[in-house]
């Protein structure tokens, strides 16, 4: 069985997903702002951690939808990218290896959020709790 896309319906495809972009970034844009001018003191210490990540997500949508813009192949696990990136002739590999980094960041990310908040809610002396004692034995 083989799926076969006109062009026209591909072009269809991708001007439906800008438009998903672009909606993306006006929220991505809210999200930003709520965080610089709507945090409260309290909660200044995890703001950090996630802006960060609101700052990957932002670039890891700009690079998978203009700059790389990738086709899969199913049902070889396969593709190719058709964005700005492939048009300057950079490798696939380099496009997807990006892409694979900025995924990785962000998993890291929450995973840190995770833990620092994890951390703070935890009472002095708890089990779990790290300290600069313990961290010496580490």
């Amino acid at each position: 069985m083989s799926i076969f896309l006109s062009l026209a319906t591909q072009d269809r495809i991708f001007l439906f997903l800008r438009i998903v972009f672009c909606f993306s970034l006006v929220f991505h844009s809210i999200a930003l702002l709520c965080f610089l001018k709507q945090t409260p003191p309290n909660q200044a210490s995890i703001r950090n951690y996630l802006f960060y990540i609101q700052i990957l997500l932002v670039l890891n949508d700009f690079h998978m939808d203009i700059l790389f813009e990738p086709i899969p192949l199913f049902p070889v696990l396969a593709g190719y990218g058709i964005g700005l990136l492939g048009r300057l002739g950079v490798p696939v590999q380099v496009q997807t290896g990006t892409t694979l980094l900025f995924m990785v960041n962000v998993g890291v990310a929450v995973a840190l959020c995770i833990i620092f908040r994890h951390q703070n809610i935890l009472p002095n002396g708890h089990a779990l709790k790290a300290n600069k004692a313990r961290a010496r034995y580490i």
